[in-house]
C-alpha cells in the first residue's frame, strides 16, 4: 500500500477481522495520500452487535468484525491510533444500535478512547451513546476533566432532549469544565 496511488477512487471500504492487535501504518499512508480522503473535520462511528465501523469520510468505511463490547471498543482505538490518527475531528457522532453492551466495558475505556479525540469540539451521542460515555466523563476529577477532549464545546444527543437524569448523569463533568473556563453545553440536535 505504501506504493499504491488511486487518483480515480472516490469510495472505499475496508473490513477487519477480530484480531488482537491493529498495525495498519500503511494504511494511514495510503489514506493520507488520497485527495477526497484529506483532513476530514468529522467522523461518525456506528456500533452493532457483530461489529464496529468508523466513517471518518463519506466515501471511506473501516469495519471491525468483533462481538463484545470492548474488544469493540479497544479495537476501534488501536485502529485509530495506527491508521487515522493524524486526523484532527472537530465532530464525532457515535451510535449504538447494539441490543446489549456488555459490563466488561470499563468506563476507563472510554476515556482511552475519548483523549484520541484532543480537537473535538462536538460530540454526538444517540441515546445508549449517552449513558455509556456520561458516566466515564462523569467520573473525571480536577484539572483531568480538560485532559479528556479538551477542546469540547457540545455535547448533543440525538434522538431526545436531555432530560433531568441526562444531566445528573453528566452534571460533574459540566460543573468542573465550567469552573475551570471551559464550559460545555449540553443539547439535543435540534437547538
Amino acid at each position: 500500500m505504501s506504493r499504491i496511488d488511486a487518483p480515480l477512487l472516490d469510495n472505499m471500504n475496508i473490513t477487519f477481522f477480530n484480531q488482537l492487535l491493529f498495525d495498519t501504518p500503511q494504511l494511514r499512508h495510503f489514506i493520507s495520500r488520497m485527495r477526497i480522503f484529506r483532513a476530514p473535520d468529522c467522523a461518525r462511528i456506528f456500533f452493532d452487535d457483530g461489529h464496529v465501523t468508523v466513517k471518518p469520510f463519506g466515501t471511506l468505511s473501516l469495519c471491525i468484525l468483533c462481538k463484545p463490547s470492548d474488544w469493540q471498543l479497544s479495537s476501534l482505538s488501536q485502529l485509530y491510533n495506527s491508521a487515522l490518527s493524524p486526523l484532527a475531528l472537530e465532530h464525532l457522532e457515535i451510535h449504538n444500535s447494539r441490543n446489549y453492551w456488555e459490563d466488561d466495558t470499563e468506563n476507563v475505556q472510554w476515556l482511552e478512547f475519548l483523549r484520541l479525540f484532543p480537537s473535538l469540539k462536538d460530540l454526538v451521542l444517540s441515546v445508549k451513546s449517552f449513558r455509556l460515555v456520561a458516566p466515564a466523563l462523569d467520573e473525571l476529577d480536577g484539572e483531568i476533566v480538560t485532559e479528556v477532549l479538551p477542546a469540547l464545546q457540545n455535547i448533543v444527543l440525538q434522538g431526545h432532549r436531555p432530560s433531568e437524569a441526562d444531566n445528573k448523569a453528566i452534571g460533574k463533568f459540566i460543573a468542573a469544565r465550567q469552573h475551570l473556563g471551559s464550559p460545555v453545553t449540553v443539547r439535543d440536535r435540534k437547538t
